[in-house]
């Protein structure tokens, strides 16, 4: 049963859990791993909002830091309570505040004086409530999966570009911006050359197992050495700050404070609607990042999530985050990681993960003076080196060589383009490659010939004989897959090649069966078309079966003035069906009586050993719709039909009945069970009024001990009767195999 976030049901088991977490025996470990995951990601929202207010922006990066952790704060504490994953982690991400960044940057490049941040301010909050309420859309009406449709080279190439953005922030923020010129001076040198190298120290980690705790002992490690150089040279918290190596620009008061009436009034909305594409983006990039780290993080626990539950639960957590200035978020793959890591899954863990990014909002921004540049700029071109070295480096043996190039190709697009264009040009390439690869599936799943494949009618063998010699002139394709204009012209290919071969007979009947095809597009119709010309023009009948009406409609659309539409049938057995009997009609056969003396005649020679087969029989008239066996009951005996038609039937899984074979004069039921002794594998029903014999199974024992030798003349035509049923299904099985190639 599906329950909104917040309700009863979920929020009271998840406050109840959580309550358990800080329980005696549970409440050290809870505390150590909500402790080292907050530090993470405190550290995370200052990195983000060091990547969005950078540039023109830097003065204003108190800002930035103070809505990143707002929105981190807010989406942590709120995803903490609603996940169905325990010690889920979430908050403000790095692709999307990258997308974000560079709207910042253009933000800044397009207005001046003081409409310039609370423009940015309000792109990010737009930002976030419209993934807010994407996310929870997509929860409520359960369309989650969908968003797996979405091509994993698309999704790769747009992290690839991501990482190069990252990396480039990461950059502008280690250096200052300070020209190649000056990127030896000592100041500059210091910052750095201390943020590549731990850029590099947690990525040659992150490649071992073994060293899954690199992270947040850097988090520790690289300030106590940073500060401990400056005291050991004489340098002040001060002057580290007006060198360059702390961040600077943070104020005295707290950094953050709602102001939202007064950003949504200072704001240039022109400007704002300019970056719609960017925010677009971030929406969707949030929703198919989150899916993806889903299905990462289900892996990685061994646990399941209900990806529905958690957009619902993220959607209202995004809504507040935007209704504070707070950019959007979702989980965090490697700090939840992490915290399974160091105790198992904890909602507990997860919600003191979020605390502590409210905590430094309380505390203020004199906690934040104390934070390197280097680690700042450090972690943010570490998660750039992460998403570069995964895609452009360790995708290329496990994705196709087509897959890999679309990842570059997106990825260069973006590094020089920009994430629009990249994106763009990825989904249009990723359309092209799947429509080629798509066309290449043979959209014939059989061709047959009615030769060797019949309709579902038992028939008598003078029948059999006439369908056996002009059989070749159906001809029978089923089709499947989803008809378009890269594969619908596979049809009318197999078409002309088969009206062409002179080598067969010509060809009378073409049988399209629809039962395997998924759907099809109005480009189908200028196929079928030209089918249907080359039919009026060769003279042969184009026969649908198994199609929808609005398959019909869309086939017939454009259907040659002058030209006769095909015949339609309910399926594939009646189809050919069809065909056979306009076939038998036009040799001058015609349904009749078979007398059971006249048939058993031409397999026994002693007419007297017939006669008393045939007086073994009762004679009976039996009216249309009567049953004569019943599917999963004894077979009352053996009854050979001398006029008129019986169906074998089943009932599908709504009841309603399904032919499996209509026997006609001349033919027998209810043997199998008989000699068997088990129950009927069908229900045997007459379609019209027949005349048939019939034997009683107690009658059969009398005969089989009275009369040895009607009982063997008996058990002669049943056996080439059923000899001759293993034949038909054999001709079909090999044809089945020769276009299936097995």
């Amino acid at each position: 049963m599906r329950t909104e976030p917040g309700s009863r049901s979920d929020l009271g088991a998840a406050l109840a859990e959580t309550a358990g977490d800080f329980r005696r025996g549970r409440l050290g470990a809870t505390l150590g791993a909500g402790a080292v995951m907050g530090l993470v990601q405190v550290v995370l929202a200052i990195t983000l909002a060091s990547l969005i207010f950078r540039g023109d922006l830097r003065a204003d990066l108190s800002v930035g830091i103070g809505i990143a952790l707002f929105g981190s704060a807010t989406v942590g504490i709120v995803a903490a309570l609603t996940s169905s994953l325990p010690g889920m982690a979430s908050g403000t991400q790095d692709s999307t505040s990258a997308v974000l960044g560079v709207a910042a940057a253009s933000i800044a490049g397009s207005t001046t004086g003081a409409a310039t941040v609370p423009t940015v301010e309000a792109t990010i909050i737009v930002a976030a409530l419209a993934t807010g309420l994407c996310l929870y859309l997509l929860g409520r009406f359960e369309m989650g999966e969908l968003i797996r449709y979405i091509p994993l080279p698309v999704v790769g190439g747009f992290l690839a570009g991501t990482g190069v953005l990252l990396v480039e922030g990461s950059w502008d923020i280690l250096t200052g911006g300070a020209g190649t010129a000056h990127l030896l001076d000592g100041d500059v040198a210091m910052v750095w050359v201390a943020g590549v190298a731990m850029a590099l120290g947690l990525l040659l980690a992150s490649r071992r197992d073994s060293m899954r705790l690199a992270l947040p002992l850097a988090l520790v490690a690289l300030p106590v050495a940073l500060h401990a150089i400056f005291w050991a040279s004489g340098v002040g918290r001060d002057e580290a700050t007006a060198r360059g190596w702390l961040l600077s620009g943070l104020p005295d008061v707290r950094v953050w404070e709602p102001h939202l009436a007064t950003t949504l009034a200072d704001a240039d909305w022109s400007v704002v609607a300019a970056q719609a594409g960017s925010i677009l983006t971030v929406i969707g990039l949030s929703a198919a990042s989150f899916l993806l780290y889903v299905g990462g993080l289900e892996l990685e626990l061994d646990r399941d999530i209900e990806p529905d539950r958690d957009l619902r639960g993220l959607g209202v957590a995004n809504a507040l985050s935007g209704l504070g200035g707070g950019p959007p978020g979702y989980a965090y793959v490697s700090v939840t990681t992490l915290g399974a890591k160091l105790s198992e899954p904890r909602r507990g863990a997860a919600l003191i993960s979020g605390l502590a990014c409210l905590g430094v909002i309380v505390a203020g921004a004199s906690v934040l003076r104390w934070v390197p540049v280097a680690l700042v700029g450090g972690l943010l071109m570490f998660i750039g080196f992460t998403f570069i070295l995964e895609w452009l480096w360790d995708a290329r043996r496990r994705l196709p060589r087509a897959d890999y190039l679309l990842v570059l190709l997106i990825t260069a697009a973006i590094t020089f383009l920009g994430f629009l264009p990249g994106v763009a040009i990825g989904v249009v390439v990723a359309v092209v490659l799947f429509v080629v690869r798509y066309s290449r599936i043979d959209v014939v799943r059989h061709a047959l010939s009615g030769e060797h494949y019949r309709s579902n009618i038992d028939r008598p063998e003078s029948e059999l004989t006439v369908l056996s010699e002009a059989g070749a002139s159906i001809s029978i394709l089923e089709l499947q897959g989803f008809l378009f204009f890269g594969t619908a012209n596979r049809v009318l290919e197999l078409v002309t090649t088969r009206v062409e071969d002179a080598s067969t007979s010509a060809l009378r009947f073409l049988v399209c069966d629809f039962a395997g095809v998924s759907g099809l597009d109005s480009s189908t119709a200028m196929s079928f078309a030209k089918v249907l010309r080359t039919a009026d023009g060769h003279g042969f009948q184009v026969v649908i079966s198994s199609a929808s009406d609005e398959t019909l409609e869309i086939l017939t659309a454009e259907r040659p003035e002058g030209v006769a539409g095909p015949v339609v049938h309910a399926d594939l057995d009646h189809a050919i069906q069809w065909c056979e009997e306009q076939i038998l009609t036009d040799a001058g056969r015609v349904e009749s009586t078979a007398a059971m003396a006249e048939l058993f005649t031409r397999v026994i020679d002693d007419r007297a050993i017939v006669a008393r087969v045939v007086e073994a029989f009762e004679h009976r008239t039996v009216e249309a719709g009567q049953t004569l066996v019943t599917h999963g009951q004894p077979a009352p005996g053996l009854f050979f039909i001398e006029d008129g038609r019986v169906e074998a039937r089943l009932e599908d899984h709504d009841g309603g009945p399904i032919r499996l074979r209509t026997i006609r004069a001349g033919r027998s039921v209810g043997e199998m069970s008989m000699y068997l002794g088990t129950p009927a594998s069908a229900t045997v029903v007459t379609e019209t009024t027949c005349s048939v014999r019939f034997l009683s199974a107690d009658a059969f024992r009398r005969l089989t001990a009275d009369d040895p030798a009607a009982a063997g003349a008996l058990h002669l035509v049943m056996a080439r009767t059923l000899a001759e049923r293993v034949v038909h299904a054999n001709e079909a099985v090999r044809s089945l195999s020769r276009r299936t190639g097995s």
